[in-house]
């Protein structure tokens, strides 16, 4: 592998409840310091009604938050969202975007200011993307902790995807 890389290494976490309001704290396993390279979370409503507001906190072992990201748009009854976490990928996404309306010649301002309308008229995007800090540590037995910060249903459940490189 490379010097920057390392050893890359991946946990999976099974589709689990969230079982009550702290949410579900997934364990990431790392035997040392590590540099977190993407996480995947798949969080299923259940068809209760309401608008759940999904947070993901990257926390140490004393259960500290070092990280903390929200949900980009409300998760509605019965929907299947990912969440993929990583470095700079908001970056790309948006740099592909701008790429395009360039060379297709019209004006970018307006156009991202129609794909923005666009997105905020429509129901939340099935897959919301979040940035990691490029570069981000974590130390030895760090987890992925999920909620519902709106509380809506306990029974929601929560499969994940971690990868790390010691």
């Amino acid at each position: 592998m490379s010097v920057r890389i390392g050893n890359p290494q991946q946990t999976n976490f099974a589709a689990t409840v969230l079982g009550g309001s702290d949410g579900i704290s997934i364990p990431i396993n790392n035997s040392g310091w590590a540099l977190l390279l993407s996480v995947l979370v798949t969080y299923t409503a259940t068809n209760t009604a309401g608008n759940r507001q999904v947070v993901i906190d990257i926390t140490d072992p004393l259960d500290n938050v070092i990280w903390r990201a929200k949900g980009t748009a409300f998760v509605t009854a019965g929907q299947v969202v990912t969440f993929a976490l990583g470095g700079r990928v908001q970056d790309s996404i948006e740099l592909r975007v701008l790429q395009q309306v360039v060379a297709s010649g019209l004006n970018v301002l307006d156009e991202l200011d129609a794909l923005r309308s666009d997105i905020d008229a429509n129901s939340p995007p099935l897959m919301q993307v979040l940035s990691l800090p490029e570069g981000f540590s974590i130390p030895v037995s760090a987890a992925v902790e999920v909620l519902d910060f709106n509380g809506v249903d306990n029974n929601d459940t929560v499969s994940a995807t971690i990868v790390f490189t010691l």
